[in-house]
């Protein structure tokens, strides 16, 4: 049922729907959750571990629902108030994906991609933020993040941007993995049933 209750009891989907931040809605209300839901939800197989997303933000009722939107999609959602604390939940966790605002205390969404660009890591980022001019995405670009979606978002792209996200990880941790054998200049990549010649 639409009317159906997504985070505990305190709020409704279609309450939720509206979490207004500079007057403006989270989530476009014009989505049949239970549907996306559908698509999305349980996406890993037994034994493989979910998806870590940390979420970075610091209004306590966005970070909730984005929470509760990435928990029902199949992913394990960690919460961050502020940049700082991403990078201490970064520094002792194994995230495989970070949902970044802008706008944070003590260290804001740029200032915290950035950090994480120049410590090497390639942790693929989208960030999420009410800030929509021009130049606040090429700021967002220019510091090294992957994704930027402006609020309010339409569900089904926040999800779809996601999934698109985490799906270059298993290829380039399939890719870092896939067992090959060699031999007189012939590379046989055993998961592709691939065999390629390297010699000139």
């Amino acid at each position: 049922e639409i009317a159906q209750c997504l985070v505990g009891s305190e709020m409704c989907i279609r309450d939720s729907l509206r979490i207004h931040r500079q007057n403006k809605p989270l989530v476009n209300g014009n989505v049949y959750l239970p549907f996306i839901f559908a698509l999305y939800y349980n996406r890993t197989k037994e034994g493989i571990r979910m998806f870590r997303i940390l979420i970075a933000e610091d209004d306590p009722s966005t970070a909730r629902l984005l929470g509760a939107i990435v928990k029902r999609a199949g992913y394990e959602p960690l919460i961050a108030a502020d940049g700082v604390q991403a990078l201490e939940l970064l520094d002792h966790n194994q995230i495989d994906l970070l949902l970044c605002d802008v706008m944070m205390p003590r260290m804001d969404g740029f200032t915290l991609t950035r950090t994480i660009r120049e410590s090497g890591s390639m942790l693929p980022i989208l960030m999420l933020t009410a800030k929509d001019m021009p130049q606040d995405k090429h700021t967002g670009f220019i510091v090294g993040t992957d994704d930027y979606m402006t609020k309010p978002f339409k569900l089904a792209v926040f999800l779809s941007r996601i999934n698109a996200l985490l799906r270059r990880i298993e290829n380039f941790n399939q890719e870092q993995a896939e067992p090959e054998l060699q031999s007189n200049g012939i590379r046989v990549q055993l998961l592709k049933q691939e065999a390629v010649s390297y010699t000139h």
